[in-house]
């Protein structure tokens, strides 16, 4: 195994999260190693394509897993490269609402569901996102659902297309409250980045930089402080730490490109992957003084897995709607029912917003009986159909977790995971409830016939839950893991509860609470205490 130098703090995946919290540690003046499974892509023009099968390159690939339970197929949704997720993200920046951090003292216990309320609240978090909009460029306009004296977006909002303005009229029809979404894609130019060119591919790397991404939007400052070691096609296999367990000590990692094992060596590890690979790499670095695996010795690493239930629907229409004009999602939406409402059989609630979709992944998303003449006729439609991307707030069950399964190994040699995920009956009925009210908007948008596509999940999250009690929780409120003073958890494994909004801004939001966190612990003036520093 070969030793690399030390460092003062290993970060373990390059995505949204990992990303951020590299960027404001180098500009605090430390030395970060950036470890990241994928490839490295140096030219978004050359390296990225609008060509949708051709860009699954940049999607995380799910041969480790095994999947089980009763809920709609559940994988990754990541992406594999510097950027993780933000190559494959759909820009789609929204706060959670001050009563999404405390659904338990709302709504009390769920049999069978393990609600809890945030150790944070909205205050607590309110600049934090107020810095990451900044930082990033969120474009939109203060909604109806957030609080009036919050901050104005740095950007105005995006113009609506044909498609948006047809289903913003229905909204309106059933007296509901469309509005323009929050989105993290440039509606005016800043340095490095293009505003948005409405060329709707923006799942699978975004050409411009339009769409922010670690990739372009912190990854080339951080490496031009001199004091980021970004190490691309490094798979990280365990983490090691002192024989009390209570010091993280190193990261073993093996480079992909001539698979030699290496040990990277620093004062904090900070693990950023994505929410099945957390739990893996901890449940991975077992060791005598933690023979559960790393930070499970009150057994809840993997536990209280959910994601987001998705009811998506498309309508189509007599005219046509240019389906692939703008940016993927949340040009318009509707949070009127992102809450309990009482008497709806349910608890928590709801989103819709605007969905663009290309013609590959239409295809690959209808009902299985679409098939043959029956999907060709409806692909002829292609141009005439607009859609709402509607998601709900899934109930975390601490039996829907992610394990591993020591007798299945990688190519590499390390356990193979496996998640279980059944939906809870909670989530079933808002589905329902979802999908009847995204199938009346668009009936009241003009659509004269619409499929509801089959129920999904979206937006992984839990597995290494934030709290403040050890016995129930896996990290503090900083990303640290209660038991050991060096280690920490970045990303949407922290999330206690899901809310209904999409989490990538709560996870930068979250991560940049962590850069401060590590900051503070190496005694280096924080960089993300100073916002205007880092834009």
């Amino acid at each position: 195994m070969i030793e690399e130098p030390p460092s003062h703090a290993c970060i373990v995946g390059a995505g949204a999260a990992g990303g951020l919290i590299a960027r404001l540690l180098v500009d605090a003046g430390l030395r970060v190693v950036l470890l990241e499974a994928g490839p490295l892509y140096q030219d978004p023009r050359r390296d990225f394509a609008e060509d949708e099968l051709a860009m699954r390159k940049t999607q995380w690939p799910e041969s480790q897993y095994t999947i089980t339970g009763t809920a709609a197929r559940a994988g990754a949704s990541g992406g594999l490269g510097v950027g993780g997720g933000t190559l494959v993200w759909t820009g789609a920046a929204f706060r959670l609402l001050e009563h999404d951090f405390t659904v338990l003292s709302r709504d009390g216990p769920v049999a069978g569901a393990s609600v809890v309320d945030w150790s944070l609240g909205y205050q607590e978090m309110a600049p934090y996102y107020d810095a990451v909009e900044e930082h990033i460029g969120v474009a939109g306009a203060v909604g109806p659902w957030e609080p009036p004296d919050r901050k104005p977006y740095p950007h105005p909002p995006h113009g609506y297309h044909m498609h948006t303005a047809v289903l913003e009229a229905g909204f309106k029809r059933l007296g509901l409250r469309p509005h323009p979404g929050p989105v993290a894609i440039l509606s005016r130019a800043r340095p490095g980045r293009e505003a948005c060119c409405s060329c709707g591919f923006c799942m699978q790397g975004c050409r411009t930089g339009a769409m922010y991404s670690t990739a372009t939007a912190e990854i080339p400052a951080a490496l031009a402080t001199g004091r980021l070691d970004l190490r691309p096609n490094a798979v990280a296999l365990r983490v090691f730490t002192s024989a009390d367990g209570t010091s993280a000590e190193a990261v073993e990692y093996v480079d992909t490109r001539d698979g030699t094992l290496r040990r990277q060596p620093a004062e904090v590890i900070v693990v950023a992957t994505n929410t099945l690979e957390v739990p893996r790499l901890l449940l991975n670095s077992a060791s005598p003084a933690h023979p559960n695996g790393l930070a499970n010795d009150n057994d809840q690493v993997g536990r209280h897995f959910m994601a987001h239930p998705g009811a998506h629907c498309r309508g189509v229409f007599d005219h046509d709607m240019n389906p692939f004009e703008g940016f993927v999602l949340n040009h318009v939406c509707c949070l009127d029912y992102a809450y309990t409402r009482p008497g709806s059989g349910f608890i928590r609630g709801f989103v819709m917003e605007s969905f663009t979709v290309l013609p590959v992944a239409l295809a690959t998303s209808l009902p299985g009986e679409f098939w043959g003449s029956r999907l060709k006729n409806f692909m002829r439609q292609y141009r005439r159909t607009a859609g709402l991307f509607t998601i709900g707030e899934g109930l975390h069950v601490a039996e829907n977790r992610v394990t591993v399964e020591p007798d299945r190994r990688d190519r590499w040699g390390m356990p193979q995971g496996h998640l279980h995920y059944n939906w809870h009956e909670n989530d079933l009925r808002l589905l329902a409830a979802a999908r009847a009210k995204s199938i009346e908007v668009l009936q009241a948008a003009g659509a004269t016939d619409v499929v509801p596509q089959p129920y999904a999940q979206v937006h992984m999250m839990g597995t290494a839950r934030m709290g403040r009690d050890p016995a129930s929780s896996v990290v503090d409120t900083s990303g640290r893991i209660h038991e050991v003073e060096n280690l920490y958890v970045a990303g949407g494994a922290l999330f206690p509860t899901g809310a209904a909004v999409n989490p990538t801004l709560t996870i930068l939001a979250l991560a940049w609470r962590t850069a401060e966190a590590v900051a503070r612990h190496l005694r280096a003036p924080s960089a993300a205490t100073e916002t205007g520093k880092t834009s």
